[in-house]
This record gives structure tokens, C-alpha cells and sequence, in this order.
């Protein structure tokens, strides 16, 4: 991410923090706390927003550095920038979540037996379970069992004359 985007999207907190300072005047230092920033972007800031020289020292008006924040805000560009955050932080929430079910182990029975906690009967299926890590296991398992023998399992659940 650029210097740039890094401080676009921090713009809310920059603008409080400069509406409630009492300085009419922003040195470099200022602008680099403020944005979070080195000095060179500071220095490059300052240029954009109408930074000039007194004496040795560079300084930014904090009114006009507010007005052009605040169309900032309003800007394309930053909107774009907080919508592709969000995009960005949106996607990691899944892939937290994908992450956190990878992490669900299912124990795998042979044979065509379910284990305990399954009722299967003509037109009934009954599972009991504790957990959902349980209620995934004896799902998975009653999936494998039909996997490996339908037939079997056509008998058992279906009603006599079907």
C-alpha cells in the first residue's frame, strides 16, 4: 500500500485531531504525527497543501489544510480506498472462518454401520448430538455409510411397499 493510501484512509482521525489543535500553523513535525508519515512524504504534503517558508522553517496553514482534507473526504479516490479496505477485510473474515471449519477433524467409521446418536428408521432420521463438531461428525458419517452401501440403506429407511 502506498504512503498515500495509508494516510487517505486514517483521514476522520486526522481531521478531529486537527479541528480540536489550537495552533494556527503545522511544521513538519506536526504533519508527520498527524499522518503518520516520514519526513519526506511530510515535506511532500506540506507542498500540497500550500506549505511556505518562514525563515528555515516550513509551515502549513491548519485552516487550509483542513478544508482540503475535508474535500479529501468527499473525494472518489478515498472512497474507493475505504471500499477496497473493506473488501480486503471482509475477505480475511472468511477466510477466517473457512480456516476455523478446516480445523473440525471427523472421525470416519468403516463398514456401513452410524454410530450412536443416529436413529435411522422408515421415514425417520434422528441425530443426537452435544456439539456441532459432533452433529458434522455423525452427518459425515451417515453420508459415508450411504456412500458405501444405498442399497442397505434404502432398505433400512424406507417403508415396506415402496
Amino acid at each position: 500500500m502506498s504512503a498515500k493510501a495509508q494516510w487517505l484512509l486514517q483521514l476522520p482521525e486526522i481531521l478531529r485531531q486537527l479541528e480540536a489543535l489550537p495552533s494556527p500553523v503545522l511544521d513538519r513535525a506536526a504533519i508527520e504525527r498527524l499522518f503518520g508519515v516520514g519526513r519526506r512524504r511530510a515535506i511532500q504534503l506540506m507542498g500540497l497543501f500550500g506549505g511556505y517558508q518562514i525563515g528555515r522553517t516550513f509551515v502549513l496553514e491548519r485552516s487550509k489544510v483542513l478544508a482540503a482534507l475535508r474535500s479529501r473526504v468527499e473525494d472518489q479516490e478515498f472512497r474507493q480506498e475505504r471500499r477496497r479496505k473493506a473488501r480486503v477485510a471482509e475477505a480475511l473474515d472468511e477466510l477466517y472462518r473457512v480456516q476455523a471449519a478446516k480445523a473440525v477433524v471427523l472421525p470416519v467409521q468403516p463398514g456401513l454401520k452410524v454410530g450412536p446418536g443416529v436413529v435411522l428408521e422408515p421415514g425417520r432420521l434422528e441425530i443426537r448430538f452435544d456439539t456441532a463438531e459432533e452433529l458434522l461428525a455423525r452427518l459425515f458419517e451417515l453420508a459415508q455409510a450411504v456412500s458405501r452401501d444405498f442399497e442397505r440403506f434404502r432398505e433400512v429407511v424406507e417403508s415396506p411397499g415402496r
